[in-house]
């Protein structure tokens, strides 16, 4: 993983320095770590996903527009997801929704973030 971290972040480069200590054994962080992604993971996320899933199969529990549904429907049918863009576009919302319809789901999560705190 290669990255820019202001000192501020020196708890999530321990984190990084930890995991690349000990190593996972399998799973997604294992592949990545060895250089392995699937180039479809890496793919933008388009608001077509919305017509794989019935609404019905999906469990938010913060409003959501077409293109935060979009990620979080993306998100089960990839090994990752990355969330980023400028401030106040609901990378918030799409996080928070992902990890309840993930849980909901009986499925496991990782998160990974860096987020500076507005004072």
């Amino acid at each position: 993983m290669m990255g820019k971290f202001r000192q501020s972040t020196i708890s999530l480069l321990k984190d990084y320095d930890h995991l690349i200590a000990y190593p996972p054994k399998e799973g997604i962080l294992k592949g990545m770590l060895a250089g392995r992604v699937n180039e479809k993971n890496l793919e933008e996320v388009k608001t077509e996903e919305l017509n794989k899933v019935h609404e019905k199969e999906t469990f938010f529990v913060l409003d959501t527009d077409a293109s935060q549904e979009a990620a979080v429907i993306a998100s089960n049918s990839r090994q990752g997801l990355i969330v980023h863009g400028p401030p106040v576009t609901g990378k918030s919302q799409v996080i928070a929704n992902l990890i309840a319809d993930r849980l909901a789901k009986g499925k496991k999560n990782l998160v990974s973030l860096s987020k500076t705190c507005c004072s």
